[in-house]
Parts: structure tokens; sequence; C-alpha cells
């Protein structure tokens, strides 16, 4: 209460401290002074709340952000010998109030997050849903400050194959400032309760299911499958040139269509389904011919053969999982599943036919999502509702 009452007179004298007129100064520098050994001599200021509208360090913040304030603190003046003490102690106070405000700023901006199964493709695709609708709970509404976030691989999965697949999307979330991984919990738990605040920490022991990206919470992954994403994932310069330069040269004046399949837990395609959509991709091209696909996925080279002339499969040429990610991204549209690269198309925009990861079970009163127009949300990985589906796609995508 008493530093509010100092902040007014303070604004008030604080743009007099360098004027040319001596008297005027002088008045001015004795005023601050004043207000300055009053805050001085009150109890600590404690750090402020998040949320909440005290702000108990205003007005040492005002004095940190005053270069008249700080050049006359600094400076020679009248009686110096006699203020100069004050002065110095003045100074500071203030830097440790000013790493205290940095402080305070940076609360509530570590998160860890955990995995309790494999390092799979759905675990890749929840770190993109938890950044874009679990971690804006954590913060107010018109606060998109980038954050710092620790992974904590709780099935002693040392060997996981994916881990370079994880540091690239990560380098490809809007929100992620920072990434590191532990290995355990033990290790996990000795380092956080160094580096985070008691609220962070108590929040990373709280163990929420929403950050947990082996087990996200159903009714959070089905709004995904019935609306997709928005946002989260940059387009790269880097990864759209390289992206365009693939499709220029490998499939010149084609309606390109970018295609994502089920995944192993090493990342390669499921040859069942490979098989069964190289035939659904086939009889599309026969009917359009000016069509072509790309195939995001990669393939083990136990599989390879000669590929029809209207698919590609982006990774055996070159591109990096960020450049296909891209190209998902930049593409005319978009056939699959709802992993990364289809919340990517999703996002971006493209039309296509999104087709949930996983096939869940359904109670009674539960029918399977299904959201028309051009981007045809699929409720069921039933294979007779894809191919109906994506003959509907075909016969309304204007391109074809």
């Amino acid at each position: 209460m008493i530093r509010r009452l100092l902040l007014g007179p303070y604004l008030i004298a604080e743009p007099w401290l360098r004027h040319s007129n001596w008297m005027v100064r002088r008045v001015a520098q004795v005023a601050v002074v004043g207000i300055a050994t009053v805050w001085l001599v009150l109890p600590g200021a404690r750090k402020p709340e998040r949320g909440t509208g005290d702000r108990p360090d205003e007005l040492a913040r005002r004095f940190w952000e005053s270069s008249r304030f700080l050049e006359f603190l600094n400076g020679t003046a009248i009686a110096k010998p006699i203020v100069g003490p004050l002065c110095r102690v003045l100074v500071l106070r203030l830097s440790v109030h000013a790493q205290m405000r940095e402080r305070a700023s940076m609360d509530e901006r570590n998160f860890s997050l955990r995995l309790s199964g494999p390092l799979d493709q759905g675990a890749l695709r929840n770190l993109l849903i938890w950044q874009n609708h679990v971690l804006p709970s954590y913060f107010q509404q018109d606060d998109g400050r980038q954050v710092d976030v620790v992974l904590v691989l709780t099935a002693g999965s040392e060997r996981e194959t994916r881990l370079f697949d994880l540091f690239s999307i990560v380098l490809m979330l809007e929100r992620v400032r920072s990434f590191a991984v532990f290995w355990d919990e033990e290790t996990a738990t000795t380092t956080a309760s160094i580096l985070l605040s008691e609220r962070e920490f108590t929040r990373w022991r709280a163990a929420e299911e929403s950050n947990d990206l082996g087990n996200m919470p159903r009714a959070l992954t089905h709004q995904i499958e019935c609306r997709g994403t928005r946002g989260g994932i940059k387009l790269l310069p880097h990864g759209r040139k390289s992206a365009n330069d693939f499709l220029k040269l490998a499939l010149p004046g084609r309606v390109i269509l970018a295609v994502a399949l089920r995944e192993g837990e090493d990342g390669e395609v499921d040859p069942d389904e490979l098989e069964f959509w190289l035939g659904l991709l086939g009889a599309l091209h026969v009917r359009h011919p000016q069509a072509a696909f790309v195939m995001l996925n990669c393939v083990p080279p136990s599989q390879w053969r000669e590929w029809p002339p209207h698919v590609r499969f982006a990774r055996h040429h070159g591109l990096s999982l960020q450049d296909t990610i891209c190209l998902a991204q930049v593409a005319d549209g978009y056939l699959g599943v709802l992993d990364l690269f289809g919340l990517a198309a999703h996002s971006a925009g493209r039309p296509g036919l999104y087709i949930p990861l996983e096939e869940r079970g359904l109670s009674g009163d539960e029918r399977p999502a299904e959201v028309e127009g051009p981007q045809i949300m699929l409720g069921s990985r039933g294979r007779a509702d894809i191919e109906a589906a994506l003959a509907r796609f075909a016969a309304a995508f204007p391109q074809l």
C-alpha cells in the first residue's frame, strides 16, 4: 500500500531529475532520494504471484527502468559523501529486484512431460497436441510465451530409434524454446528439484494424464480426430524450399497429394496398410491421370521394389523429416492418418481425407465422428469407409 502511495509522487518528480534549471533539478533529486529512502526501509518486496493484479515491485521497476534516476545514482551530486552510501545500497537493492523480476517472469515456463510407452507415431503426434491444447491451459488467453520442456522416458527406453525424429519435430514447434530428455525418473527428480520453482516442481510431481505423451486423455484425442488443430508447427524456409524443389523435379505439373500411413514403433510404414493404399491410389490415378502421390513415411529396404510412376517416396529422395512435414503443408491435398503429418496438413488448411491414427472402441451412445467438406474428417478406420470417403473427396476436389 505504501509503495503505491509513493509511486505517484515519484512519477511527478522523476522527469525533472536532469532539468537544465539547477533549482528544479535539485528539488526533484531531493524528492526522489526521499522516496527511494522510504522504499529502502520498507519490508522486502515479495515475488508477485502470477495472475494477480497486485504489483508490489512496481516502484522498484520504475526505479530500475529510469535512465535519469540511475544516472543520478551513479553521477556526482552535492553532499555525495553523505548520500553516496545510500546510492550504492539503492543500486544493489535495485539489481536484486531486477533479478527477482526476471526469475518471476520465467516462473511457469518450465514443463516436464512423461512418456509411459514407446516413442512411436502417436507419441510424436501427442507432442503437438500437448503444445496446442494442453499448454495454453496453464497461461492466460493472450499469453503466447515460449516454454522450456523436459521429457522423461519413464519406460526406460534408452534404445529408442526415434529420438532423432523427436528432436527434429521439437525444432519445428512454435512454443518450445528449449528441450531436454531424461532417461529415468530419479535423475529427472534430482535435476527438477534444483532448476524448477516450487510451483513448477509440484506440478511436475502431480503427473497429470494430459502431460503423458503415451497416454493422452481420450476426450482430447477424440476432439482432435473430429476437428483437427490449428497452428503450432513452423513452415521452415529451408524445408519449404526442399519440398518445392523436389516436387518440381520429380512430379512437374502434377496435382500433388501427400500421403501418410500408420507406422510401426521403428518409424517404418505398415506393410499391409501400404499395399491397401497403393491399390486405392492406383485406382484414383486411373480416373484422374493428373494426380500424383508423395508418400511421407519411410519404407524399409526389405519392402523396396519397382514403384508405380505416379507414386514417389519423399524420404527415399533425400528429404528429411522436417522437409516432409513442410511438404505436407504445401502439397495440393492430403490423404492419410491424423499423425504429425496429418495435423500439419490440416493446420495449413490442406483439403484432404483425414483418418484416425487408431481405431478406438466406442460406447453404445457414441458414433464415429465424420465431418464433410474440403477436409473430410473420417471417424473410422474401416477400409470400406475409407474407400467411400476417398471417392467423395475425389469427386469434390476441384483440381482433379
